[in-house]
């Protein structure tokens, strides 16, 4: 992973603070040390991105969480010919028996060339439910890198969701450190590469306490001369039993020119686990397209359906309706323009 040279904006574009019953978001949300403590999570992407945010970050947060959130948090960037790179840098602290939703969301305005470089660094507590969503909408964007750990304490129940549509090279890495018993974590991707967009991906799951759990899905299409690189790695490490992970990756090629690898890989340090690994890739399932067709669809449409399933399973865990449609009806604009 090469990033590129680049005159980061002096210009700022960090979240409103804000403090409300259960939550609070900007520079006193958490204690310095509290926050060098979270940075210090690993992520999935490698220490050269990770400095590389640090010392340039021009956006990004600290966000406290101690309460039952009802409504998701969002956290928007856009860029536009104004804040052409934005680089976020954000750590999140989420309490003992705490429960939220949050949601970064990065859009572009007008055309350009832009850049967009992110770290999100969280730690869950005891027993706590967090849901963290990353959906990159950023249309003509030359560059996306997405990076983010977590650690997990007794009991926390953890989703990350990564929605990646529209860079022209997009980079998205996760890593989860399942360290206290009872503990889990559930990752979905969705990936949708036409023309010659590149999409990598590295998904890296740690389990170190017992009777933990994970699972990775990721779903994607490929079109024209679009390539990806998709690596998930479960490790379980000596005393984790009664463990278990599973990781699964279908993807649906259109096209001679696509370029697709898919890595998984399962480690063992504990003999009394489950481990898990399914890899797909291949045209839409023809006995599905002929039962569609006999219900008088015509053949377009009934592809359309089908491509459209392919990112249901993932698009699913978006509870937010509003959000979950405009992300469809952006895959659905997307394949609009391709024969397939």
């Amino acid at each position: 992973m090469t990033i590129p040279s680049l005159n980061v904006a002096e210009k700022e574009q960090r979240p409103q603070s804000s403090k409300s019953n259960g939550y609070e978001i900007g520079p006193s949300a958490l204690p310095s040390e509290q926050k060098r403590k979270i940075a210090r999570i690993q992520t999935g992407s490698g220490e050269n991105l990770s400095c590389f945010i640090v010392k340039n970050d021009n956006a990004g947060c600290s966000i406290r969480i101690d309460g039952q959130i009802k409504k998701p948090i969002e956290i928007a960037y856009e860029l536009n010919r104004e804040y052409p790179t934005i680089i976020d840098n954000t750590s999140i602290l989420i309490g003992k028996e705490a429960k939220a939703t949050i949601v970064q969301t990065y859009r572009v305005k007008g055309e350009g060339d832009f850049f967009h470089a992110g770290s999100t660094h969280v730690r869950v507590g005891p027993y706590a439910q967090f849901t963290l969503v990353q959906i990159q909408m950023t249309d003509s964007s030359t560059f996306d890198f997405q990076d983010t750990g977590f650690e997990l304490e007794e009991g926390a129940q953890v989703s990350l969701i990564q929605v990646l549509l529209d860079s022209q090279h997009t980079y998205a890495g996760a890593k989860a450190l399942l360290q206290g018993e009872g503990s889990s974590f559930h990752l979905g991707c969705i990936y949708l590469g036409d023309g010659i967009r590149t999409i990598d991906t590295n998904y890296v799951v740690e389990h170190h306490g017992k009777k933990t759990t994970s699972n990775i899905t990721a779903r994607g299409v490929l079109l024209d001369s679009a390539s990806k690189m998709f690596r998930g790695t479960i490790d379980f490490k000596s005393g984790t039993k009664g463990s278990k992970g599973s990781e699964e990756e279908f993807a649906l090629l259109f096209g001679p020119s696509v370029d697709n690898k898919s890595v998984p890989l399962i480690l063992c340090g504990e003999e009394d686990v489950e481990g898990a690994h399914a890899v797909s890739s291949g045209r839409i399932d023809a006995n599905a397209l002929l039962y569609l067709m006999s219900r008088g669809l015509d053949q377009k449409h009934s592809k359309k359906l089908l491509i459209k399933g392919q990112f249901f399973p993932v698009a699913k865990m978006i509870e937010d309706e509003v959000l979950r449609q405009e992300i469809l009806d952006t895959i659905e604009r997307r394949l609009e323009n391709h024969e397939y």
